[in-house]
């Protein structure tokens, strides 16, 4: 931090000398103090007010410790928040933030024509924008083909005038001290392309690979001569998942049919605050909707997440018996363990933080299932078309809009249910010092709710196959 400060001549000429080459996380600049911490440090999170506050390399800290380090600055009149960082993944940490803002991409001049926005824009058309003559290397408008010899000629163009506050994209391709052969060859050298996306160009990126199923594949599972219902004498046993959030509750009923194939038969999302779930006039749990979810479908297994609504999700299970089952995500060797087959093992116990409840508060029937194998295999039977979902233009149901946030009638599956299931990469933890590691999954940019509800389901209907087996796909 000492070197950045000397450079700037007006700040320097600010500070004691002979204090500031002694002091490490904290330097006093006039009237001012800078603090350099870690942001896992407890007291300046908790304790120490601030008027601004300077993030870095946000992709790689825990939203939770943004936002408790936000409180310092409750109480200032200039609350100025910055965030820097090299991208990540679309559509979550630096890259979101991006997006809430006016999004400043740097034109750099071209001959495309005087107005600024119609110049190039160099990380959105890289590679084509490298000219290798095989004696130099240099930028082109692949549009006009003008040579830009100072990509630094040009000027920042909003692409979201209603953006909340100013938000700048950067790339490498800008540096005077990094040259186009650089970064032609790094790009022709490199073993990590996501890096060079993240790093040279300033881009989110995903790797494919690691994205388990996209629209194409749940495309290909469409059936449009089945309808949205079931007969129970005709078709196979009825199984339910649903993930809860407080005051909503996102459900996938499904049932197996001839063939083996997992037919979804409805989706839902269950809101406190939907008009069409109140009861004369008042607003009710989203669990009211369960009970009578269970007796219409006939439901023979419902698998219903743990948390947060614990009691309600407990009493649910108690008014229906051996047929609901309350989930735990657990690390596991296994996809999930019932409590009620651990064959040749002691029944599963709940969770540690659980155990302590009162023993009447407790629930016999319950599930742990592996976060990253059983989400892993629930989606695996969508590439390997082991599902069939009805026509999804039919299914429309009053809900809350992403976009207003009003309640108005919606496709579910376009709006909420097939955006979940694809907001999900595969990532790997560890291995590279030892070669061992461990995946696990990283949202983009929404909270999956229907991802979980369809694994809860996927867990239930493998629960009545007469044999099943799962194959696990990556990770140790």
């Amino acid at each position: 931090m000492a070197p950045i400060i000397k450079q700037n001549e007006e700040l320097y000429s600010l500070v004691d000398d002979s204090v500031f080459q002694s002091t490490l996380g904290l330097k006093q600049i006039g009237e001012s103090s800078l603090y350099l911490h870690h942001i896992g440090g407890v007291a300046t999170k908790d304790s120490t007010p601030m008027d601004v506050l300077a993030f870095d390399e946000v992709r790689l800290i825990d939203p939770i410790e943004i936002d408790q380090t936000l409180e310092r600055i409750s109480h200032s009149e200039y609350k100025y928040k910055f965030f820097v960082s090299t991208a990540g993944y679309p559509g979550v940490d630096i890259h979101a933030r991006f997006l809430r803002g006016d999004q400043r991409y740097w034109h750099s001049k071209c001959g495309c024509g005087p107005d600024p926005k119609d110049w190039v824009v160099l990380s959105e058309v890289f590679p084509d924008c490298i000219v290798d003559t095989g004696d130099e290397v240099f930028y082109q408008c692949p549009t006009c083909n003008f040579r830009i010899n100072d990509p630094q000629n040009g000027q920042y163009v909003v692409h979201n005038p209603d953006g909340k506050y100013p938000s700048f994209h950067i790339h490498q391709m800008l540096s005077h001290y990094i040259t186009p052969k650089e970064i032609w060859d790094h790009w022709n050298e490199t073993t990590n392309i996501r890096e060079f996306y993240n790093a040279k160009l300033g881009v989110p990126y995903i790797d494919e690979e690691n994205r388990p199923i996209n629209q194409s594949i749940l495309d290909a599972c469409i059936n449009e001569a089945i309808p949205w219902s079931f007969c129970k004498k005709e078709a196979g046993q009825v199984c339910m998942g649903v993930d809860q959030r407080g005051g909503e509750n996102h459900v996938v009923i499904a049932q197996r049919v001839s063939g083996g194939k997992k037919r979804i038969i409805h989706l839902e999302v269950i809101g406190t605050h939907n008009p069409q779930y109140k009861e004369a006039g008042k607003e009710v749990s989203p669990f009211k909707r369960l009970y009578k979810l269970m007796e219409e479908y006939d439901v023979d297994i419902c698998v219903v997440d743990a948390l947060p609504n614990t009691n309600e999700a407990k009493d649910f299970g108690r008014a229906f018996p051996t047929r609901v089952y309350i989930a735990y995500y657990h690390d596991s060797k296994d996809p999930f363990r019932w409590s009620d087959r651990a064959a040749g093992k002691k029944e599963t116990k709940e969770p540690p933080g659980l155990r302590k409840v009162h023993k009447e508060a407790k629930f016999k029937w319950h599930v742990m299932l592996d976060r990253y194998t059983s989400i892993e295999n629930a989606l695996v039977t969508w590439s390997k078309r082991q599902v069939e979902i009805p026509d999804p233009k039919v299914l429309v149901q009053t809900a809350k809009s992403r976009k207003t946030g009003r309640y108005v009638p919606l496709n579910l599956c376009s709006e909420y249910f097939f955006p979940h299931v694809q907001a999900v990469v595969r990532e790997k933890v560890g291995g590279r010092d030892d070669g061992i590691y461990k995946m696990k999954w990283v949202n983009l940019g929404v909270d999956p709710h229907f991802l979980h509800a369809w694994n809860y389901c996927n867990a239930a209907l493998e629960r009545l196959k007469n044999t099943f087996s799962f194959e696990f796909l990556g990770g140790i």
